[in-house]
């Protein structure tokens, strides 16, 4: 039986002291979370590195396995 697995990556762009941009990356999250909920989270993420977040971008993509 064939199986679908979500799979999500956020990256968090933020603004370093000295200006410059940084992006952050997290991988593999849990499957099946809404946007809303992994948005939350960049959000929680940039507020504790101390740097002003510019962007969240979240990327899905999904396979299917036999």
């Amino acid at each position: 039986m064939a199986k679908e697995v979500k799979k999500s990556v956020l990256y968090i762009y933020g603004t370093k002291e000295d200006g410059n941009t940084r992006r952050r990356s997290y991988h593999n999250l849990v499957n099946n979370v809404d946007a809303e909920k992994l948005s939350a989270f960049g959000k929680i993420i940039g507020e504790l590195s101390g740097e002003e977040t510019q962007d969240i971008e979240i990327v899905e993509t999904s396979m299917v396995k036999d």
